[in-house]
């Protein structure tokens, strides 16, 4: 068996090879999804690009979710206050945010959690921002089911670690991108 480091370290070469390997964006996503995985297990995934000059989501990747989730996730991001929006991220210039950590272990604080997680029967949630030069590439969201256990330091340090070299490898995904009519 090999050790939790090992993984990591394997995991994290991975990462940093899918970001220079010229992928489509929506393959170098799920192949950082795939990494990512062996190191920080998730239930559910939303990842992004995004558009460096209006913040707004242009592509996503995420698991099957019922139409009245996604418009809340949306609402819940552009309308209203809770924790970890992607917005706060950017301006307190936090790559990764844990919602257990920021409700303090009191997910129910959370409107994000009460209104949309829950309902989903989902638990905590880890979100990133990948900012580049100081433009945001992309966003994610590792959602845990309600039964597992909470993310750790640890694996959201990962996270942050890594979040530069994804932010780049988006960046260069969307630029090399053949533009569409």
């Amino acid at each position: 068996i090999m050790k939790k480091e090992t993984i990591a370290k394997n995991a994290s070469t991975d990462i940093l090879r899918l970001c220079h390997s010229n992928l489509d964006t929506r393959t170098l996503r799920i192949e950082i999804l795939k990494r990512l995985k062996t190191v920080i297990p998730f239930d559910y995934i939303f990842f992004s690009t995004t558009d460096p000059s209006k913040k707004l989501f242009t592509s996503s990747v995420f698991d099957e979710t019922p139409t009245w989730a996604l418009f809340q996730f949306l609402e819940n991001e552009f309308l209203h206050e809770d924790f970890n929006q992607f917005h706060t991220l950017l301006k307190d210039h936090r790559a990764v945010g844990v919602l257990s950590e920021q409700t303090q272990h009191i997910l129910p604080a959370s409107r994000r959690y009460r209104e949309i997680l829950k309902p989903l029967a989902l638990g905590d949630e880890m979100r990133g921002v990948f900012v580049a030069n100081g433009a945001c590439w992309g966003t994610m969201c590792l959602h845990r089911a309600q039964d597992a256990p909470e993310y750790t330091a640890t694996q959201a340090r990962f996270l942050a670690r890594l979040a530069p070299h994804i932010a780049d490898g988006l960046r260069k995904a969307m630029l090399l991108a053949p533009s569409s009519a």
